[in-house]
């Protein structure tokens, strides 16, 4: 994932610091010894190992040759001439090594420059990342206030549709009294004869009207019985919306905790970076400004 990922190149980066400072550190600690006229001390230090290891030798390379020099020339007046020499092919030498060192800081400084650069993208990724997952997490929550009115809604209208279930049985029963009211008053205007056809007629029309009325009820009663159980379904289904709505706002504003804190580490560590590349950078000036001090005394003597 791109989190795992992230993770992996930070680790990398700061074994990568760490080794880096290290290294920096014991070199300038054995540079300002060797500038204060101790030539014993050598660079053993582990942290050399890898790409470094060239650096160590070379330094410990040079503080023995100008030890070799330096005791030729205080050793023997008489062999002035051949330490010069000495001297001379010991400065030709720590002029390439230091040529080289240079060359290696250059090197690291673009590396180092690439790898500040690369955090520094992934650190605005971060946080336009958590930028987005903190506008989901509120599309989510939203979302989840939506799903409640909803529910409400639906809530509504299935109390409508069993109100109206009701009113249509009371309709129901209604003409079902009618139709029986209907069927007594044709008993009656049959007995009546001739006098009572009129009102027979009249009978079996409020007799049909009732019928009618009571099939339109019970399709009625139907209908709002089928909208009644899709509204039931309905709910559930809002209801289990609702119940993952708000998982997934839970799960959105855990990967947005995670999002702001990788962000947050990102950013330090392009700060680190940039603050190494600046002084590798500084350290690749001073080499330069060495090497050319070294030409300089190689030409002089």
């Amino acid at each position: 994932t791109m989190a795992a990922e992230i993770k992996h190149s930070l680790e990398r980066s700061q074994e990568r610091d760490k080794q880096t400072h290290a290294v920096i550190d014991v070199l300038r600690n054995s540079l300002s010894e060797m500038a204060q006229g101790d030539l014993r001390q050598r660079i053993t230090s582990p942290k050399f190992d890898g790409e470094f290891a060239p650096l160590r030798e070379a330094f410990n390379e040079s503080v023995t040759r100008l030890s070799e020099a330096l005791r030729a020339v205080t050793s023997n007046s008489q062999l002035i001439a051949t330490g010069a020499s000495e001297i001379s092919t010991a400065s030709d030498d720590l002029a390439k090594r230091t040529e080289k060192q240079a060359a290696n800081l250059g090197q690291a400084t673009a590396t180092v420059r690439t790898i500040t650069e690369g955090v520094q993208r992934n650190a605005k990724a971060c946080t336009e990342a958590s930028v987005e997952t903190q506008q989901a997490l509120e599309k989510a929550s939203a979302a989840t206030g939506v799903m409640a009115d909803t529910t409400k809604a639906m809530d509504g209208i299935k109390h409508s549709s069993d109100a109206i279930g009701e009113i249509i049985s009371v309709i129901d029963g209604i003409a079902f009294q009618t139709n029986v009211l209907a069927l007594n008053a044709g008993v009656e205007a049959a007995r009546a004869g001739d006098a009572g056809r009129g009102f027979a007629v009249v009978a079996q029309e409020v007799r049909s009207l009732a019928e009618q009325s009571a099939k339109s009820a019970n399709e009625i009663k139907r209908l709002i019985s089928v909208s009644a159980d899709q509204v039931r379904k309905g709910v559930d289904l809002v209801l289990q919306t609702d119940h993952y709505l708000h998982e997934v706002a839970g799960s959105t504003q855990n990967i947005a905790r995670r999002v702001s804190e990788i962000s947050a580490s990102t950013q330090e560590q392009a700060k680190r970076l940039s603050e190494m590349s600046s002084s590798i950078s500084d350290m690749d000036q001073v080499t330069q400004q060495n090497a050319a001090m070294v030409e300089q005394t190689t030409a002089a003597s």
